[in-house]
């Protein structure tokens, strides 16, 4: 737990970090109304469906670009195109996935959508994070990994199995959760990262840089 702390107060911009919670709450809440819709209708669930997917994936993306956005390393820092386009597809299908499983009537499919869902956000933060190219190397601490996907998976079969059991037309318990298992399983996962300078290494030309990452992720959010 400390050493999350440390993280985020002596690794960020606090501001953003700020920012990407609030991102990340009206997300949640958004993509549990628009589940609820999904969950009440028939004839439109599919399209509601899609569109839960959409919002919460996007949310997810947008929460970690501009986590990253406020993530200090002090070197030059860049974005492989491929990876991070690759990173919101991730968050879009998976989740998507996550939020399909848990319309089914079956005991548990809730817990098991929503973990479902925690998984694309833990997958989404591995493939966005090799997506950054800056003059150094990341070196991974595998028990904050494997903590951070934890996070994520049970705090994301909480949020949905919570939504299920008491639906509302503002389902802030639900969205509360699923901001939890988004933010823990992110900050957790920079905790998990230690970079090390290496002055052979530079950030290829054609990355993107912050200044098109911000509007890239100003536009999805």
């Amino acid at each position: 737990m400390l050493r999350v702390y440390t993280c985020i107060a002596g690794e960020h911009d606090l501001r953003l970090v700020v920012v990407a919670g609030i991102i990340c709450l009206l997300a949640s809440l958004t993509a549990f109304a628009i589940f609820g819709q999904a969950r009440a209708s028939t004839r439109r669930r599919g399209a509601w469906l899609a569109l839960t997917a959409f919002v919460s994936g996007t949310g997810i993306w947008s929460t970690h670009f501009v986590a990253m956005l406020a993530y200090q390393p002090h070197l030059p820092i860049g974005y492989d195109v491929g990876l991070t386009l690759l990173s919101v597809a991730a968050a879009i299908l998976i989740t998507g996935t996550g939020w399909m499983v848990a319309l089914r009537s079956e005991r548990g499919a809730p817990w098991i959508g929503g973990a479902v869902a925690g998984l694309g956000i833990g997958t989404m933060h591995y493939i966005g994070m090799s997506a950054v190219k800056l003059a150094g190397w990341i070196a991974w601490d595998q028990r904050f990994v494997l903590v951070s996907m934890l996070l994520g998976i049970l705090f994301g079969a909480a949020a949905m199995a919570e939504h299920v059991r008491r639906p509302s037309l503002f389902p802030w318990r639900a969205a509360l959760l699923f901001t939890l298992a988004i933010c823990g399983m992110h900050f957790t996962g920079m905790a998990a990262a230690s970079v090390f300078p290496d002055p052979t290494m530079e950030v290829p030309a054609e990355a993107i840089d912050s200044g098109t990452l911000t509007v890239a992720v100003v536009a999805m959010a």
